[in-house]
C-alpha cells in the first residue's frame, strides 16, 4: 500500500509542479501583452495628439489666411475709395461742360454731398468687412451695405460712378468666394482628420476619440445663422437642418428651421408638412401667431413671415412628393404683407420641376375658416379645409386637409392636380442683390 501511496504522491507532486510551470508560463504572458497592450495605448494617444496637432497648425494656417485675404480686399476698398475721391473732387472733372454731360446740369452744390455720402458709405462698408471677416454668417448685412452704397452711386447718374459700383460688387462676390471656399476647406480638413483618427487605427480608444473630436469641431464650424451658402459646412453636420434659437434671423423673434443643404443652403422653413400629426385647419389666430412643432409639421406664423420677408429681398422655393416622385417650385421674389394687408401675397419668377401653381395667388390675402377674404360667395378655407391665399378657389392648397382628395388636400395643382401631395416644405431665403 505504502509503494501506491508513494506513486499517487508522486503523481500529484509532479502535477502541481507542471501546474505552477503553466500558470507562471500564463503569468508571464499575460504581462507581455499587457506591456504590449500598454505600448499600443501609448502610441495611438501619441498618434491622436500628432493629429491634433497637426489639424491646429492647419486651422491657424486657414485662419491666417482668411485674415489676409481679407487684409487685401480691406486695401481693395481703400485704393478704390481714393480713385474715386480723386475723379470726383478733381478740377478737370468738375468742369462745367463735363457735368453737363453726366448729370444733364450743373450741380457743383449736390456733387459735394454725393462725395460726402459715398465717403459715408464707404466707412461703413469698411466696418462691416472688419465686423465679419471670419462670419460668413453675417453676410446679410454686408449685403445691405452694398445695397445702400450702390443706391449712392446710382444717384450720380455718372458711367464713372456705375462703373466704381460695379467694381465694388465684383470685389465684394471675390470676397464672398474666397471666405466660402476657405471654411470650405477647413471643414473637410477637419473632417478627414478626424476620419483618419477614427479609422486609420480601428480600436474603441481611436474610435472614440476621432469621432468625439470630430463632434467637437463640428458643433464650433457649425454656423448660428441661416444664410446662402452655408452648404460648405454640411460635411460635418449630422442632420441637413438646423433649429436655431430667436434672433439668429432678423426680425423672427422665435426659434427657425433652417435648411442648410438645399441648392447651396440658407432657406428658413416657413411651411412644413411630413406626417398629417398636425391639424392645419385653423382659424386666423393661429396662423397669424403660428403653430406645430419644427421637428414635424408647423406653419412659421403670418406675422413672422411677413417680419422676415420685409427685411429685404426674399426668394421662395416650394419641394414637393407625390406618389414618390419629387419635384420643385422656385419664385424668385416672393413676401407676405402686414396684418393691414390681410397678409397678402407677392410672388413672381417661377421656375423649377413642380410647375407653377402660386403666380394665380399673386396679390391675394389670406384666408382662413373665421376669416373670408376670397373672390367668391362661399368661404374656400371652408370648402376646401384649409387657409391659404384664396381667390375662387385655387390652384394650389398646401395647408389643406391631409390626405384628402378631391382639391381638399394639400394639393399642387401643376404636380398633383386635384390630390394630395405627400410632402410639402416652403422655405424662404434672402436674395443678395446684384448691381
Amino acid at each position: 500500500m505504502r509503494g501506491v501511496f508513494d506513486s499517487w504522491e508522486e503523481k500529484l507532486t509532479h502535477l502541481k509542479d507542471k501546474l505552477q510551470e503553466d500558470m507562471d508560463s500564463i503569468k508571464a504572458d499575460l504581462n507581455t501583452k499587457t506591456y504590449r497592450l500598454e505600448d499600443k495605448l501609448e502610441n495611438l494617444e501619441k498618434a491622436l495628439n500628432t493629429q491634433t496637432d497637426r489639424l491646429e497648425d492647419k486651422l491657424e494656417s486657414l485662419q491666417r489666411e482668411a485674415e489676409a485675404r481679407a487684409n487685401r480686399f480691406e486695401d481693395k476698398l481703400e485704393s478704390a475709395k481714393n480713385r474715386l475721391e480723386d475723379k470726383l473732387t478733381s478740377g478737370d472733372f468738375r468742369k462745367p461742360d463735363e457735368l453737363v454731360s453726366c448729370t444733364g446740369e450743373v450741380k457743383q452744390a449736390s456733387l459735394a454731398g454725393d462725395v460726402a455720402a459715398i465717403n459715408d458709405g464707404l466707412s461703413l462698408l469698411g466696418i462691416e468687412i472688419r465686423k465679419q471677416r471670419l462670419m460668413l454668417e453675417e453676410q446679410d448685412n454686408l449685403a445691405q451695405a452694398v445695397k445702400n452704397l450702390t443706391r449712392i452711386y446710382g444717384g450720380l447718374e455718372c458711367e464713372s460712378g456705375k462703373d466704381m459700383a460695379r467694381e465694388f460688387y465684383q470685389n465684394l462676390t471675390s470676397l464672398y468666394t474666397n471666405l466660402e471656399e476657405t471654411f470650405y476647406e477647413l471643414s473637410s480638413n477637419v473632417s478627414a482628420s478626424a476620419r483618419e483618427m477614427s479609422v486609420e487605427r480601428a480600436s474603441p480608444y481611436s474610435l472614440t476619440a476621432g469621432l468625439g473630436f470630430q463632434s467637437s469641431m463640428a458643433q464650433l464650424l457649425t454656423p448660428k445663422t441661416c444664410f446662402k451658402g452655408m452648404a460648405f459646412s454640411a460635411s460635418l453636420a449630422s442632420s441637413a437642418y438646423s433649429v436655431m434659437q430667436p434672433g439668429a434671423v432678423s426680425g423672427v423673434p422665435v426659434p427657425i428651421l433652417c435648411d442648410r443643404i438645399t441648392d447651396g443652403g440658407g432657406w428658413v422653413v416657413i411651411q412644413r408638412r411630413v406626417s398629417g400629426d398636425v391639424n392645419f385647419y385653423r382659424g386666423w389666430a393661429d396662423y397669424k401667431l403660428g403653430f406645430g412643432s419644427l421637428d414635424g409639421d408647423f406653419w412659421l406664423g403670418n406675422d413672422n413671415i411677413h417680419a422676415l420677408t420685409s427685411q429685404g429681398d426674399f426668394e421662395l422655393r416650394v419641394d414637393l412628393r407625390f406618389k414618390g416622385k419629387s419635384g420643385f417650385a422656385s419664385y424668385g421674389s416672393f413676401s407676405m404683407g402686414s396684418e393691414a394687408s390681410r397678409f397678402a401675397l407677392h410672388v413672381s419668377h417661377s421656375s423649377g420641376t413642380a410647375g407653377d401653381s402660386l403666380t394665380d395667388h399673386n396679390g391675394l390675402p389670406f384666408s382662413t375658416y373665421d376669416r373670408d377674404n376670397d373672390n367668391v360667395a362661399s368661404n374656400c378655407a371652408v370648402t376646401y379645409v384649409g387657409a391659404w391665399w384664396y381667390g375662387s378657389c385655387h390652384a394650389s392648397n398646401l395647408n389643406g386637409q391631409w390626405g384628402a382628395g378631391d382639391n381638399r388636400g394639400p394639393r399642387w395643382g401643376a404636380f398633383s392636380g386635384a390630390e394630395p401631395v405627400s410632402y410639402s416644405e416652403m422655405k424662404v431665403r434672402r436674395v443678395i442683390g446684384a448691381v
